[in-house]
């Protein structure tokens, strides 16, 4: 072989040699992926309106920058595509894009400020169901009698279950004061206070109730009406 070939061939060997060994000595710098985000079981929904909450517990690492939020209507890994981005000082999201009696699931990733996301963690899942509508008395009114309840009802349900909450002057928390025997579909959808005589206090003057009506049996079993507020003047 000609030596100038040869001369060649070595330096090319050589350089070929030193790039390999660089590579070896200074390889990729570790990618460091967030922890996956623990959703927590309870996925439910929200009262006052239709939506699904879902919780989850925050990730702590000092370069997160947020969450990702996945859906889907099957458990299967490639139907889940991202609905919502949200902080990372956030711990649940509601979401309000959706329809009655259809099985929601979720997932969440959490990234970083350079982009890297963790692994999607464990689903959760909630099928919205279909309220009851309070109609009377009308949220805010002010009544100067045995109130009637009046509400529309849920198809499929065999049984309402009215409620109504007092709060005393100053403090935050509301409790039952009656819960009311089952109204059936076939009756009216009409309850009056405390005719089944199951009312822990009379209504007073001057104060502020809240009522809603339950829903039970059937398939939107356990479905509650939002919130309805009046006052006895």
């Amino acid at each position: 072989m000609h030596c100038g070939n040869m001369r060649k061939m070595r330096r090319g060997l050589l350089f070929l040699t030193i790039l390999v060994i660089c590579s070896c000595e200074t390889g990729d710098p570790e990618v460091d992926i967030p922890q996956t985000p623990i959703l927590h079981p309870q996925t439910s929904s929200i009262p006052q309106q239709n939506a699904i909450r879902i919780e989850w517990d925050l990730v702590t690492e000092d370069d997160l920058a947020g969450y990702n939020i996945y859906r889907a209507m099957s458990s299967e890994e490639e139907d889940f595509r991202i609905i919502a981005t949200v902080s990372e000082q956030d711990s649940h999201y509601e979401d309000t894009d959706l329809e009655t009696g259809v099985e929601y699931y979720y997932r969440i990733s959490a990234f970083d400020d350079l982009g890297n996301e963790s692994d999607k963690s464990d689903p959760v899942h909630y099928t919205l169901l279909e309220k009851p509508i309070p109609v009377q008395p009308a949220d805010q009114a002010v009544i100067d009698a045995v109130p009637d309840f009046v509400w529309l009802g849920v198809s499929g349900t065999s049984s309402y279950t009215i409620h109504v909450q007092s709060r005393a002057p100053g403090l935050e928390t509301w409790e039952d004061i009656w819960s009311s025997d089952k109204v059936y579909p076939y009756q009216d959808l009409r309850k009056t206070y405390n005719d089944d005589g199951l009312a822990l206090a009379l209504l007073e003057r001057g104060m502020t109730y809240r009522w809603r009506v339950d829903s039970s049996g059937g398939r939107y079993s356990g479905s509650q009406s939002r919130w309805q507020y009046f006052s006895v003047g």
